[in-house]
This record gives C-alpha cells, structure tokens and sequence, in this order.
C-alpha cells in the first residue's frame, strides 16, 4: 500500500499540513472515558440490525463511528460524537458525506480533500509521514499517535482505546458477510455492494463469532488478525456484536 500510492500519500500529508497544525491531538483525548463504556460503529452489513439498539444508548453512551457508517446512523436520529476519517484515495470522498458538525479523527494521510471539506472540528495524530512529526515540533507538543491498522476501523477503535475507554463495543465491525450485503444498507461505499458479485476465488468461509461459517475475504483475515493483536495490546474488554 506504501508503495502503491507513496505520491497520494505524500500530496495528502503536504496539503493536511495547515489543518493537522490546528487540529487538537489524539493526546489531548487520553483518559478522558475512563471507567465509561464507548462504541465503534463500522459499516459492515450487521449494523443494520444494530441501529435500534444504538438509538437507546444515544447522549448516554460515547460513539465513535468510521465516515461510511455516519449516512445511515444520521438517517435514523443516531449522531455520533465522533467521526473517523484514514483512506488516502479520492474515491474515499463520498465517504465523508454525514459527517459535518461530527469532530472528526483523521490520520494525517487520509484524503485532503476530506479534512479540507469537513465543517467541524479536527482531531488529528502523528501519521506515517515524516511531514507530522516536524508539524508537531513546529506547534510545539506531540498531538499523539494513533495505530491505523489496515482500515478506519482500526484507526476507530484505536482512538476509542486512547480515551480509556472500558468496555469498548464493537458494531459493524463484521470483516465477513452473514448474509448477500458486504455494507449496512445506507452506508457510503466504494467498493462491494452484493457478496455473491465478488470474485468466488477471493471468498473463503471462517468460523463465525455466533458459532457456524459466515463468509469473509482472504484480504479480511489480516485485518482480523489486527484487531485481534491490538485489543491483546489493549488491556481493555472488547465486545465484538458482530456475527
């Protein structure tokens, strides 16, 4: 992926600069949901049956939810108190829609175009490039690191974890397919749509967390891996309602 889109990268990091030397750092977030319960909200297709539920915890119970999650949560009343923005690409675009008067979490990587359009406030880390550790010398204090693992989801429970958080519960956060849809119906996508359209050759089945098979991606198991690895590091609970 470094390799792949190393210029994308760069253009993002050099034109997040104005915007991640005015954001509040990740750091200034530290312990401040100590001893409370939060939420990640991805957009993976079991979210849909999870909207009710979230509806009752609202103004209760802080939710952080990734940019592609924000359209249908808005859509019946559920408005986070966070967004969470980490794809480099201009096709991640649309995928900020829902998210204006949300504080948004970006990695300093993520999309220019992104953090330049967002109404809101800005809440930022040091990234992978080296342009974010001279901003923060520059500003004067470390705004903090967040581990961006291998999708926004990562970067979502990253931040939840950084707060102090506990427990932290997981919804959407599927990395598989329980029934035909790959994302909760509403959410901003940009790839997927239909299971059964993607190529048979990349779909494998995995035990399910309900107990059974459910259907994922080969690419989908090192993001399992990484979520597994970062909750090990954790040192919090983390409750995954996802199938």
């Amino acid at each position: 992926t470094l390799v792949q889109h190393r210029d994308q990268l760069d253009e993002n990091a050099l034109k997040n600069l104005p915007a991640f030397i005015g954001a509040h750092g990740v750091a200034e977030f530290a312990g401040v949901f100590a001893g409370i319960s939060a939420i990640v909200v991805a957009a993976g297709p079991s979210l849909s049956e999870a909207v009710p539920h979230l509806r009752g915890v609202v103004g209760r119970i802080p939710i952080i939810a990734v940019g592609k999650a924000c359209p249908p949560l808005r859509a019946n009343g559920i408005t986070p108190d966070f967004a969470v923005a980490l794809d480099m690409t201009p096709e991640s675009l649309p995928c900020a829609n829902g998210t204006d008067g949300i504080p948004l979490v970006f990695d300093g990587d993520c999309y220019h175009g992104v953090v330049a359009g967002h109404v809101g406030g800005l809440i930022t880390g040091e990234s992978l490039s080296p342009l974010s550790a001279f901003a923060a010398v520059f500003c004067g204090k470390q705004k903090g690191a967040l581990d961006r693992g291998q999708s926004v989801a990562h970067t979502a429970l990253s931040f939840a974890l950084s707060t102090g958080a506990n427990p932290i519960i997981m919804v959407g956060v599927d990395l598989a397919f329980p029934g035909d849809r790959t994302h909760a119906d509403g959410a901003t996508y940009t790839w997927g749509g239909n299971a059964s359209d993607l190529p048979s050759c990349d779909i494998i089945e995995v035990p399910s967390v309900a107990g059974g098979k459910v259907k994922t991606l080969r690419s989908f198991m090192s993001m399992v891996s990484a979520v597994e690895e970062m909750i090990a590091r954790a040192g919090a609970t983390v409750i995954n309602t996802s199938p």
